[in-house]
């Protein structure tokens, strides 16, 4: 322990006299910081005031906390906000699998060949195909021939958008956005709400074609006058009091000081004094 000049405190016995330890050095006092207690204490306070202070709340145990969410039937802590969006997530997942595995399986033609007339089929590339026994007049296309897949409906992919999309705005992505984003790159303006910008002027943002007539725009009009004010005002002071003229005088004051009490020598040694 110090005392309140800094100065640290020995332990003492009854009579005052100083405590030593086996090697005969004094004792420092010590505190116990820390004290075991059978239940919980709280305490509530602001920033300049104590509301209540070391209440005995009769808990041997810290409760646990939970956050009510969305409220639902028959659930007391209610639903997790991305719990609705569980089932959307599910059916993209499954959906762009589908549609992948379609693609491994189906995305290439089946070739189909007469094994009487060819004895051996290569994929290979520039590799020549023999064929035998072929009768006059009869086609190639009637001894080989390549079986186009079925096409993947284009309802899929859409299907796929739409539910990225729908799910986006359950989740009010994009609702807001705040800074000065680059017109040319807003995400998804059309689901955008709110722009708030950090300078005071939008004339980029309010040009055809790049915000929605419905989305909010907000700038920072008038946050910057008190500065902008300050600034001009000291340029107007400077300007009649003359105070750019008065700095370069008084530079050029300074200069013609030195070279008066530079002593008299030859114009080389001036220079090099200058250097």
């Amino acid at each position: 322990m110090f005392d309140k000049n800094g100065d640290v405190v020995f332990e003492t016995d009854e009579k005052g006299r100083m405590l030593l330890d086996a090697l005969g050095e004094p004792v420092v006092k010590t505190k116990d910081v820390m004290r075991r207690v059978e239940r919980v204490h709280v305490t509530k306070a602001t920033r300049d005031a104590v509301i209540f202070e070391d209440v005995d709340t009769g808990l041997s145990r810290y409760p646990i906390a939970w956050g009510n969410w969305e409220r639902q039937k028959n659930q007391y802590h209610g639903r997790a906000l991305v719990t609705g969006l569980v089932p959307n997530q599910i059916f993209i997942n499954t959906m762009f699998a589908m549609a992948m595995r379609h693609l491994q399986l189906m995305g290439f033609p089946k070739t189909v060949y007469n094994a009487d007339l060819i004895g051996n089929w290569s994929n290979e590339v520039g590799q020549a195909i023999g064929v035998r026994g072929l009768q006059p007049g009869q086609s190639i296309s009637q001894v080989a021939y390549n079986l186009q897949p079925a096409d993947m409906s284009n309802q899929i992919l859409t299907m796929i958008d739409r539910a990225v999309a729908y799910t986006k705005d359950c989740m009010g992505a994009t609702d807001a956005q705040l800074g000065n984003v680059k017109p040319d790159r807003l995400h998804e303006p059309e689901r955008l709400q709110w722009l708030q910008l950090n300078s005071a002027g939008a004339d980029a943002y309010v040009k055809p074609g790049i915000l929605r007539s419905t989305t909010m725009l907000t700038s920072a009009t008038g946050a910057y006058g008190k500065a902008v004010a300050e600034h001009s005002f000291a340029m107007l002071l400077m300007l009649q009091k003359k105070l750019n003229l008065t700095e370069k005088e008084f530079m050029q004051g300074i200069k013609r000081l030195v070279f008066r009490m530079l002593p008299i020598r030859e114009p080389a040694a001036i220079r090099r004094s200058f250097r």
